[in-house]
């Protein structure tokens, strides 16, 4: 079974509102603005790329003041560079799992080392699918929860050959599957439910850029706890207007 892509917003919800009149939220931005497990490696990693940018710029003439004026956001160029090719071996392999050209994903204006990188990680998606074991059913599925206030766009919804159980499934390209990504996944079911699509597991499917492709499954009972521990970080999420102790700017 192959899903037809189909031309369409990547996030519809943008700009739409609860019922309660405030913004949706986002699973990611949930996660991300609410749970601070990782920002430790985030800081570390931003510290070092700094470092070594500042220490290039000294090494080409720059004065060190210059060098670390200049070398401030190094890790963003990083992060957006790898993001870049994230986004672009999604499109690849969501086209691949239409029965479509994946090269039909790559825009003219992509810059080479962005192409190169996301066909590395495409080229293990597409041998590893084969013989993955399951089939697709949904991919970039958009949902949205005006009642309870939320929205997320799920990479994929499967089908398990053997079993028949429907899986909600991410595509990471990242160095490290990090724990959250089953509180992302957690909060897709909520979502896909709402949706009357109910999921008995969840699959993360590691395909870094060095490395070999690791998919690494979410049993039942971890998605279910990952989706109650979703749910109380979008309460804290949505109460943190209520909690500000600033003044007012005048």
């Amino acid at each position: 079974m192959t899903a037809a892509i189909v031309k369409k917003p990547r996030r519809p919800y943008v700009g739409k509102k609860a019922n309660d009149g405030r913004p949706l939220a986002t699973v990611s931005s949930v996660i991300s603005e609410t749970l601070g497990w990782s920002k430790n490696g985030l800081m570390i990693f931003a510290g070092e790329e700094g470092a070594r940018e500042a220490i290039r710029l000294v090494e080409m003439g720059f004065s060190v003041e210059e060098a670390v004026q200049r070398a401030r956001f190094a890790h963003t160029k990083r992060r957006d560079a790898a993001g870049n090719a994230g986004k672009l071996a999604h499109a690849m392999a969501e086209y691949f799992l239409a029965g479509q050209d994946p090269e039909l994903a790559i825009d003219e204006f992509e810059d080479e080392e962005t192409v190169a990188k996301a066909r590395v990680c495409f080229d293990k998606f597409a041998k590893w699918w084969p013989t993955s074991g399951y089939r697709v059913r949904l991919t970039e599925h958009v949902m949205m929860d005006v009642i309870t206030g939320f929205a997320g766009t799920c990479d994929y919804v499967l089908e398990h050959v053997a079993t028949g159980d429907l899986v909600v499934a991410d595509l990471k390209t990242g160095k490290r599957a990090y724990d959250e990504t089953t509180i992302q996944l957690g909060g897709y079911s909520l979502l896909l439910a709402k949706d009357g699509i109910h999921v008995k597991r969840g699959l993360v499917i590691h395909c870094p850029f060095d490395g070999e492709l690791d998919p690494i499954d979410v049993p039942e009972v971890m998605l279910v706890n990952a989706a109650g521990y979703f749910m109380h970080l979008l309460a804290v999420h949505r109460g943190r207007h209520n909690i500000k102790i600033e003044k007012p700017r005048e």
